[in-house]
């Protein structure tokens, strides 16, 4: 007898078939927005200035993971280990990441945890 006295040879499949979509009577609204291209710079992140960025958490990580001696840069090095060995690393890596109190004043690992502890 099956889970919640159902066997698995009475229970019904469920029929897959073609998923179902619902038009709207309803028309979109479309409201008109003004934006002043002048003004772009101010809006969004130019594509090496995002480098940039990411360069420098790379570099707070690096950091954080010396001051805690983590020796695993990224999870494909994580995914090397196998076995016991893997399943402690996580267990300890997320143990760690829970209890870390995060007192570098210069470096927080706030946004980048998962390059701190990957």
């Amino acid at each position: 007898m099956g889970l919640f006295g159902r066997s698995g040879s009475n229970v019904q499949q469920k029929k897959k078939g073609a998923p179902k979509i619902k038009f709207s009577d309803v028309d979109a609204e479309v409201r008109v927005y003004e934006f002043d291209w002048e003004l772009e710079r101010d809006y969004w992140y130019t594509k090496e200035e995002l480098k940039e960025m990411k360069d420098v958490r790379l570099k707070d990580a690096a950091v954080l993971r010396k001051e805690r001696d983590i020796k695993v840069a990224t999870r494909d090095d994580a995914d090397a280990l196998s076995g016991s060995r893997r399943g402690i690393f996580i267990g300890d890596s997320i143990t760690h990441a829970l209890d870390d109190k995060d007192e570098n004043e210069k470096v927080s690992c706030q946004g980048i945890e998962h390059f701190v502890w990957p």
